[in-house]
């Protein structure tokens, strides 16, 4: 999975002159906006945690005065496996603003909802409807854990058949009877496994 991942060093280089740069330090409870080479820096209430859903203010801050609307529009993520504390923890991570791009038809897609379920579907060109990968509820998700969460699902799918093709793209989106959730969209080639056969005697 990392390999699909681009460095925070490409996100910036491939960003247009407009775009805005969001950069959270999840354990330091702080983030930055980098927009037309102009940093913000903001901070976390003490006693508080970022979860997966903050990413919905963190968003709202980093368009202010962009014309471009929060929701619904897709961030690219990026970080550096070097920089994680362990697999349960990262301490960076990057997110650039691709307000142009529309979800590809085949990958990965997991959800996350405000209360701490994570569902996951595959999109196979071989389906007419996305196929049921699971769900787990365990209570609301630390931004941290969010790298280990979709490295989850990656190890999961492969075992499967997905080839990815990256990158993680994220959005939020308002779910009826769900309320905002966090989606996450991989684009991935599903390749039928191959089964095993009794070789000739």
């Amino acid at each position: 999975m990392n390999e699909k991942v681009r460095s925070d060093e490409d996100l910036i280089f491939f960003s247009s002159p407009v775009s805005s740069v969001l950069t959270v330090y999840p354990v330091k409870k702080e983030f930055i906006v980098n927009r037309g080479g102009a940093k913000s820096r903001y901070n976390v209430p003490e006693g508080f945690e970022i979860l997966h859903l903050d990413l919905e203010q963190m968003f709202h801050v980093a368009l202010t005065n962009t014309g471009i609307e929060a929701e619904n529009t897709w961030w690219e993520l990026g970080f550096d496996p070097a920089g994680e504390i362990n697999e349960y923890t990262a301490l960076r991570m990057t997110f650039t603003v691709r307000p142009g791009h529309t979800r590809p038809p085949h990958g990965i897609r997991m959800v996350f909802e405000e209360l701490g379920m994570k569902t996951q579907y595959g999109h196979r060109p071989d389906l007419d409807w996305p196929e049921w990968r699971g769900g787990v509820g365990s209570g609301p998700c630390e931004l941290k854990e969010l790298i280990f969460h979709i490295g989850m699902a990656v190890k999961n799918a492969v075992k499967d058949g997905y080839q990815f093709d990256g990158p993680w793209m994220f959005r939020i989106i308002d779910v009826p009877d769900k309320g905002k959730c966090l989606e996450s969209f991989c684009a991935a080639t599903w390749i039928k496994p191959k089964r095993w056969h009794v070789a000739p005697s």
